[in-house]
């Protein structure tokens, strides 16, 4: 229940910031930024709502991961493919089970993510359905400009040092915080490295389906998310993107 009224919020919420933010003409950016803040508190009251309730999200997850750890454990490929042949049904349910606790650990985390990726593509839909004078807004620029600003940058490096000292102190609920604010920060900078990549290969004229494919495969790599990673903080510091010139 409570994960299918979580995704109809992040798919209504974000609408109504991001339709005033297009008639202001605010920053494209700021407004998709707006309208996933949105959504998020949305989900934060949801599990507000739900833990006041005595009906906690907590106790919908535990089951959901009970059962899928078991359909897990009775699937005779998985086993094969997880090297469990040799467990007993119980011991292959333990350690699924382990797997999707440690998933569950970022879930606000990816809520966000998905948060902000919505409000993006509503906004790019928004930006041409909307009409001013009978032209389309089409406020949100190509994804090769995007630029993260300079106060984020310096906050999002503050946000991870609090974390991280949070956790080092063993404060109660240190270890999730850094545990999602290290998701949201790697996230944020390897955004930068994929705007990067596809300034790249439209400077070089490359074909478009190329970059694509080459952040796709970067993304799933525990690497290439690294090298994303660290070419959007290069790309910040040192301004790649004004260096990188065309053919």
């Amino acid at each position: 229940m409570y994960s299918n009224l979580m995704l109809i919020l992040l798919l209504i919420l974000p609408i109504p910031m991001l339709i005033r933010g297009l008639k202001k003409g605010a920053g494209p950016y700021r407004t998709i930024l707006e309208g996933a803040v949105l959504s998020g508190v949305g989900i934060a009251f949801i599990f507000v709502i739900a833990q006041v309730s005595g009906q906690g999200i907590g106790a919908e997850i535990d089951n959901a991961i009970g059962s899928m750890a078991k359909a897990l454990a009775d699937n005779d490929q998985m086993t094969q493919v997880m090297g469990m042949s040799q467990s007993s049904t119980q011991e292959r349910i333990d350690a699924y089970k382990a797997l999707y606790e440690a998933s569950a650990q970022v879930l606000p985390s990816a809520l966000l993510i998905m948060g902000l990726i919505i409000s993006w593509i509503e906004g790019m839909i928004l930006g041409r359905a909307i009409k001013k004078d009978g032209v389309p807004l089409d406020p949100v620029p190509p994804f090769r400009e995007f630029t993260l600003p300079r106060n984020t940058i310096f906050g999002w490096f503050i946000i991870y040092i609090i974390s991280w000292i949070l956790k080092a102190a063993h404060f109660s609920g240190g270890e999730f915080l850094l545990a999602n604010v290290n998701i949201l920060f790697q996230f944020t900078f390897a955004l930068q490295g994929m705007a990067l990549a596809f300034h790249f290969s439209y400077l070089k004229r490359i074909p478009k389906v190329v970059p694509v494919i080459v952040v796709i495969v970067l993304w799933l790599t525990s690497i290439g998310h690294l090298i994303l990673f660290f070419a959007g903080i290069l790309d910040l510091f040192l301004g790649l993107k004004k260096r990188i010139k065309g053919r």
